[in-house]
């Protein structure tokens, strides 16, 4: 009798902690169940961050910014130092400059063309416009002058920029080379004359 009370006991105690094993298992998946929404928030919250400033700055101020209206010369060279013998100035990063008339009638705008801009970072259109805004009265000081970014719409993909078709001086080439090849027959026609010519000369003669 005595033995089998011990293992009732123990039976009892076993289904005891198993009920509170059972409990606290719950309990902890409630928590669980209502701290996930919590955490997951914690998890995705996005922090916001300032923005890099990769300011480059190009652009005039606005009381400067609009296209010259006076008799402008726009001259483009190829080679830097090209550049900075018309310009009269050193430094080997510039890429325009210009040159105004004492009663803003005039001016002469000069630049590197297009493909040596890029491969500075810039473009033919940002450095006119910035040359624009010394034709209209801009100072060399570039006071109040504005930035560009990277990411903004003064540049696209390479991909995506409209250029001159590729093969538009070839076909105009070949079209050259088609106008001589019609004119070609007419070729002997001159010589047949100019051999008439020779003929009568030499009948004359003899």
């Amino acid at each position: 009798m005595h033995d089998t009370q011990k293992s009732v006991v123990i039976n009892m105690n076993k289904s005891i902690t198993l009920h509170w094993a059972t409990l606290i298992a719950a309990v902890a998946v409630v928590v669980a169940i209502l701290l996930c929404p919590v955490f997951a928030q914690q998890a995705y919250t996005v922090v916001p961050i300032k923005p890099v400033t990769d300011g480059r700055p190009i652009l005039p101020p606005p009381e400067f910014d609009y296209v010259y209206e006076g008799d402008l010369t726009i001259v483009m060279v190829k080679t830097v130092e090209e550049l900075l013998i018309l310009c009269n100035v050193q430094s080997p990063n510039t890429l325009a400059c210009s040159i105004r008339a004492y009663d803003g009638k005039s001016c002469v705008i000069i630049m590197v063309d297009d493909d040596l801009m890029r491969r500075r970072g810039w473009t033919s259109g940002l450095l006119l416009r910035h040359e624009m805004g010394h034709c209209n009265g801009w100072t060399q000081a570039h006071e109040g002058q504005r930035p560009v970014y990277s990411g903004g719409s003064h540049w696209v993909p390479e991909g995506r920029r409209i250029r001159i078709p590729i093969d538009r001086w070839e076909q105009q080439v070949m079209k050259q080379w088609e106008g001589l090849c019609m004119t070609g027959p007419k070729s002997p026609r001159l010589g047949s004359r100019g051999t008439e010519r020779s003929r009568e000369t030499d009948d004359e003669t003899v």
